[in-house]
């Protein structure tokens, strides 16, 4: 059992609520199962301050502050904070006078692409004057499927975290909003990279065939509907190891049938196309961390 089964409350700090940060709050809000769960939430100015209390103020849980002068207060009493801003601001949020020190023993939660826990603790340490055992330190990449319970989080696992019990409890807490895959540390980067593909490769697929299916007569609202109940029924059948694509792909391919002459065609005009994407996408994420 994690930590957070055993707490009544859980109190929750996001620095920096842009686009995630704002999807995650307004995703754990309205979770059940975060239902005993408290907010903080700091943002650095006036008009992202106002943005905020649109999105989040209803819910009475949230706590808002705006100002470099307000973080470390904002950080007070939490049991989690999940640094949101951008990566290249880490380093300077984390020299504001008194933060890290704050931080300390409280589980700090990066959802920042290319950080790696090691970085998070290295930055954490040389901003302050402790040891890396003063701060327990977890990096996940969320997705905004967490604003219908959907998340696709990765939860980087660096060898021997997964009994710890901060690391058990922010998989659970993320495990709120959506799934939670434990990825091991060093395919961080890889996994961080397939999953934008991923996505990046369903919008696409999904506003082509729509637009293809609208030229060819079919309303847009019937396409739009048909494409993604497709999508997701694909997906689930993969997700719960129903079918593998080989195993799937023979099961849907009747001699002579509709779906064998999609393939067909895929194969030679779009799967190259596929394949270049996704290792385009890895690459770019190794050239990011060099």
């Amino acid at each position: 059992m994690g930590e957070a089964s055993q707490n009544k409350s859980l109190r929750i700090a996001v620095l920096g609520s842009g686009f995630m940060g704002t999807a995650l709050l307004k995703a754990w809000i309205n979770a059940p199962e975060s239902s005993n769960y408290t907010f903080a939430a700091h943002v650095r100015s006036s008009a992202s301050l106002e943005r905020l209390k649109q999105d989040v103020s209803n819910s009475g849980k949230v706590d808002l502050s705006f100002g470099d002068d307000k973080i470390v207060a904002s950080v007070k009493g939490a049991d989690i904070v999940v640094l949101g801003f951008l990566p290249t601001q880490l380093g300077s949020i984390l020299q504001t006078p008194g933060l890290v020190s704050e931080l300390s023993g409280k589980t700090v939660v990066s959802v920042l692409a290319g950080v790696s826990t090691q970085q998070l603790l290295d930055e954490l340490k040389s901003a302050s004057s402790g040891s890396d055992g003063e701060f327990k330190a977890a990096c996940v990449i969320p997705t905004l499927g967490c604003g219908i319970g959907e998340s696709v989080t990765l939860l980087a696992t660096p060898s021997g975290s997964e009994s710890q019990p901060h690391f058990q409890l922010v998989e659970e807490v993320f495990s709120h909003i959506g799934s939670v895959l434990r990825i091991p540390e060093a395919h961080m980067g890889s996994a961080t990279a397939i999953g934008a593909a991923v996505h990046a490769l369903a919008i696409v697929a999904m506003d082509t065939a729509v637009d293809a299916s609208v030229a060819e007569g079919v309303p847009r609202s019937l396409a739009q509907d048909i494409v993604s109940s497709c999508l997701k029924s694909s997906g689930a059948m993969f997700a719960a190891k129903a079918f593998t694509p080989e195993s799937m792909k023979a099961a849907m391919s009747t001699p002579g049938g509709i779906t064998l002459n999609t393939f067909v065609h895929l194969d030679a005009n779009t799967r190259p196309g596929i394949a270049s994407a996704v290792r385009h996408a890895i690459g770019y994420t190794k050239g990011m961390n060099d």
